[in-house]
């Protein structure tokens, strides 16, 4: 997805800055305040927002990846962030998401991947709203979640658990997503949080000539406009995974004859500090005190 626009940056949590959680599976951010106006990005139950204006039953609001647009109040608990940030909390690991049921097992909400809550002491989640429900599906401790080590694997077995999963401009869940929600989506699963766009992935990542290694990106021009307009992960053997359409495979190997249209114009290296933010150090997710 490539989208001029002007980005706000949420690099610090202030006193007076007004926050808030996702409250329901997917929120969707709008361009501008009606729902009719373009989808620019989403954000999954769970994700920490500053909230920096409210027109009428919309919030303007800044996702942790720095991304700005309008969310309905609706879907946004605004609250506190540091009680959330001091409790225990557990992430989905797994890409098809998890259940949450009530005591006489019915449907408390839908998780999908990536999704953060809140775990009491009697091992029950809880919803940024305060809704309760036992999970039936993986949960990892956000906290060791957030410490482990960069696995460049991980973002491509990830992909690769989306394929067939249908393109969505604007799209960031497992669901539906656009080619930079794609490697927005995977990175994050390994603890990385990256700038929402392709032109913007192109400028963050360190700049790799040859030899590609798992993880990579790689960006094309599919337009003819000379500018970033799609991005790829490289797997190996001049494979790459991408949503174009769907999400896919395609070789960069003309002589494959699975390749797509349009010209490469870089590869990129995703390094902490170098493309990448990490999430134990995002003042949305964690205290800076910590």
């Amino acid at each position: 997805m490539i989208f001029l626009r002007s980005i706000a940056i949420a690099s610090c949590l202030s006193a007076a800055a007004v926050h808030g959680l996702v409250n329901i599976p997917v929120a969707c951010m709008r361009e501008q305040p009606r729902h009719a106006s373009q989808l620019i990005s989403q954000a999954v139950l769970g994700t920490p927002l500053e909230v920096t204006d409210t027109i009428g039953e919309w919030l303007f609001v800044v996702t942790p990846d720095g991304y700005s647009g309008y969310m309905t109040a609706s879907s946004v608990e605004q609250r506190s962030l540091a009680q959330w940030q001091h409790h225990e909390r557990s992430i989905v690991s797994d890409p098809a998401g998890c259940v949450l049921t009530d005591s006489i097992g019915g449907v408390v909400v839908r998780l999908p991947f990536n999704s953060i809550v809140e775990v009491d002491s009697d091992g029950w989640c809880r919803l940024p709203d305060g809704r309760r429900g036992q999970p039936s599906g993986q949960l990892v401790c956000l906290d060791r979640w957030a410490a482990s080590t960069f696995d460049a694997s991980k973002v491509v077995s990830t992909a690769y658990e989306f394929l067939g999963a249908p393109y969505l401009w604007g799209g960031i869940s497992a669901s539906a997503m656009d080619c930079s929600g794609l490697v927005s989506l995977c990175y994050m699963s390994v603890g990385r949080v990256l700038r929402r766009d392709a032109w913007m992935q192109h400028v963050d990542g360190e700049p790799v000539d040859s030899l590609l290694q798992t993880g990579d990106l790689v960006f094309f021009d599919r337009s003819g406009n000379g500018r970033v307009d799609h991005v790829a992960i490289y797997d190996t053997d001049s494979l790459f995974i991408h949503c174009s359409g769907m999400v896919k495979v395609n070789s960069l190997t003309p002589e494959k004859g699975d390749t797509i249209s349009g010209n490469v114009v870089g590869f990129a290296r995703i390094r902490d500090g170098k493309g990448a933010r990490t999430v134990k150090d995002h003042p949305l997710y964690f205290p800076v005190d910590k």
